[in-house]
This record gives structure tokens, sequence and C-alpha cells, in this order.
């Protein structure tokens, strides 16, 4: 592959429009981490061999076969369980939620900007796999990216 995973950080941090490209590595590994999961080995592999070395590693817990029971909302959990919570507020009680208002819209705007990254640095056929091995709802975000 020709991309270096700075580069890939680099996109990333630019489509996600995140704050520092430490940010856009961070998101990049989680997200590797989640489609880990639901590639399973062999896909993990295919995907890994067209991947710098830094972020093939990410794909190296997959399992042997992909996990069907992964959804969107355990798919991006990873990240939102990293990313810092805000306040905003809770429209239910009317007031201001101090705990957490975990920020779904703005992680899967994240995944979708990793989505978007590897599928400029892949090869046509690598990312046609990827996408054929995703959940339909995981799918809808790389075609989206």
């Amino acid at each position: 592959m020709g991309a270096d995973a700075e580069a890939i950080y680099r996109d990333v941090q630019q489509r996600g429009r995140l704050g520092s490209v430490e940010e856009a590595a961070v998101v990049t590994r989680m997200t590797l981490q989640s489609l880990a999961e639901v590639l399973g080995q062999e896909g993990a592999r295919a995907l890994a061999a067209a991947l710098p070395p830094e972020l093939a590693a990410e794909l190296g817990r997959a399992p042997a076969r992909p996990d069907p029971l992964i959804d969107r909302e355990v798919f991006v959990g990873r990240l939102v369980n990293r990313m810092d919570t805000e306040y905003g507020y809770d429209q239910t009680v009317g007031g201001l939620d101090l705990v957490a208002a975990y920020m779904d819209d703005d992680a899967s705007t994240r995944l979708q900007a990793v989505f978007g990254a590897l599928r400029r640095h892949l090869d046509p056929g690598t990312a046609q796999r990827v996408a054929a091995a995703l959940p339909p709802e995981i799918r809808d975000w790389w075609d989206a990216s």
C-alpha cells in the first residue's frame, strides 16, 4: 500500500474535523479494533495486508469467525466509551444533564471519517471485500463515507 499510517491519520483528521492527528490516530485504531470483530480472522487478514504495519496490528485480535451479534451500537460502543462526555440539556426532564450525553452522532461521524480514509487508501478489491463482510447497518456507514 502506498500510504503510511500518518497519511491515513491526517486524512481521518481532515474528514472528521478532529482537533489533532493524535485524536485521529486513536479514532482510527479503535475503529480498526471494532472492524476486526465483524470481519473475523480471514477478513481482518485481508484488510491488514493492505494497511501499514502500525494499523494492521490493530486487526490482530480478530476472532476466528465474525461476531454475528455486533450491531451499530456495539460497533460504535468502543469509540463512544472513549469519547469525552459532554453536558447537554436533558429533554426528558428539562434540565442540564451534567453526568454525560454520549455523542453517538459524533462517534458515527468519526467512524465514517475512518471508513472514508480507509476506502481512499485501499485498493478497490480490498474495499469491496471489507464492505461485503460488514453487517448491513455498519455497511451503510461504509457506503456513506
